[in-house]
């Protein structure tokens, strides 16, 4: 599997996040889009025209200024629109059509089989 290290922020309640708040648990999957530079670019029926994939994250340590270190990776290798998975590259995380997160990766981490 490869795995990006990088940084997620969950997005506040007001800010049309999850109601729950960030997720507990140590190991979070939902569904995820490549970030487009600009709202004008998003299309009309965006997030479901941006080649949604799944994604796993795991966090790794504490928020800090309101990111938290983590790393993601695909849930499934390969699958079609996870090939946006580079460092440097700006990741929306999703439920349902709506954005809960965004990840930034700054690393690529080794392959785990």
């Amino acid at each position: 599997m490869t795995t990006f290290v990088g940084r997620v922020r969950f997005l506040a309640k007001g800010e049309g996040g999850r109601e729950s708040g960030p997720p507990i648990t140590a190991r979070y999957a939902a569904t995820a889009v490549l970030a487009l530079a600009s709202d004008k670019e998003k299309p009309i029926d965006w997030p479901w025209s941006g080649g949604q994939f799944s994604v796993v994250l795991e966090f790794e340590g504490p928020e800090r200024d309101g990111w938290v270190p983590a790393t993601i990776s695909a849930l499934v290798p390969g699958a079609p629109g996870s090939e946006v998975l580079v460092p440097g590259a700006e990741v929306v995380v999703l439920e349902g059509s709506r954005e809960v997160a965004r990840f930034l990766i700054d690393q690529h981490q080794l392959d785990t089989p």
